[in-house]
């Protein structure tokens, strides 16, 4: 309980003494107000604090997804107390996209049980009864053998991880792991595209704004794929998957159009300059995750 002293009373949090008409204690900021142990209680405090309207997950949302490039106007502007941390909003939203892909077990590479050709234009590897490698890539090659036992062709990781990838709990691994992997690297990617960003539009910039805008829009196009991800579920994925590349597409123009006030000709111009880098940047970065993914299997 508080402890009364005349008109004063002492915080049981910080030990404290503040006057007892403050409705929350100045130095540790706790509630002002004798603690209850009933169990509707501990239900009040759950709901106000996860659920009620005014909190800061439903305010942040509601500029991230309603009001492209707001966020990141009202963070750089000082009001920040409102809204979830950058960090914070993208590690969370980005937590349940990964999650999400895991329990769906989204594969980002498909590959067949069968050595022989595809008709899914997939990856096949097999091997033969004098264990050579046999990989088959529909549209480029029809097979192509390498022998296991000439170590002048092929070293003994390369090998095995072929040999892996062969089987199904080689190829679920891959799939399992992968997530995992990208994840990480998305996070990493982000000064980089941010460096685009700022080398874009460095003009009376910092580069933090330019990293806390990529923040909100990775964030805002986590919940693009989650969104997609869920309707692939019940839906068939080859429109939807057409119409998920659009809207990204769209969004991608807004946000650049709202935060950094340009016309709708100029948008068009800028978009189309970032893509081109960030697509390298992107592949460059899928192949190292892949590699490294590979690899360790």
């Amino acid at each position: 309980m508080i402890s009364e002293n005349s008109e004063h009373i002492i915080c049981p949090n910080c030990g404290e003494k503040f006057d007892g008409n403050f409705d929350f204690c100045p130095h540790c900021g706790q509630k002002n107000k004798p603690l209850s142990l009933h169990f509707k209680y501990f239900i009040n405090e759950f709901l106000s604090g996860s659920f009620n309207l005014d909190s800061k997950i439903f305010r942040t949302l509601e500029l991230l997804i309603l009001h492209p490039g707001k966020l990141t106007e009202e963070f750089i502007a000082g009001k920040r107390m409102a809204y979830i941390p950058p960090v914070r909003l993208y590690l969370i939203i980005s937590l349940v996209y990964f999650t999400l892909l895991s329990f769906l077990s989204y594969g980002y590479f498909k590959f067949t049980d069968s050595p022989e050709k595809s008709n899914d234009q997939q990856v096949v590897f097999g091997f033969d009864e004098q264990d050579t490698v046999k990989v088959d890539v529909p549209g480029v090659m029809d097979t192509l053998m390498i022998a296991g036992s000439d170590s002048t062709q092929v070293n003994s990781q390369i090998k095995k991880i072929l040999k892996r990838m062969s089987t199904k709990e080689g190829r679920a691994e891959f799939n399992e792991r992968l997530p995992k992997y990208i994840s990480v690297g998305m996070f990493v990617l982000m000064p980089l595209t941010a460096l685009i960003f700022y080398l874009m539009f460095f003009k009376n910039t910092f580069y933090i704004q330019h990293l806390v805008f990529v923040l909100h829009l990775q964030s805002a196009m986590f919940i693009l794929f989650i969104v997609f991800n869920l309707v692939e579920l019940g839906i068939d994925n080859d429109w939807v998957d057409g119409i998920n590349v659009l809207l990204f597409l769209f969004l991608l123009l807004i946000w650049i159009k709202k935060f950094y006030g340009l016309k709708w000709f100029k948008s068009i111009w800028k978009i189309l300059v970032f893509l081109f880098f960030y697509g390298l940047l992107f592949l460059l970065f899928l192949v190292v995750v892949a590699g490294i993914n590979v690899w360790f299997i």
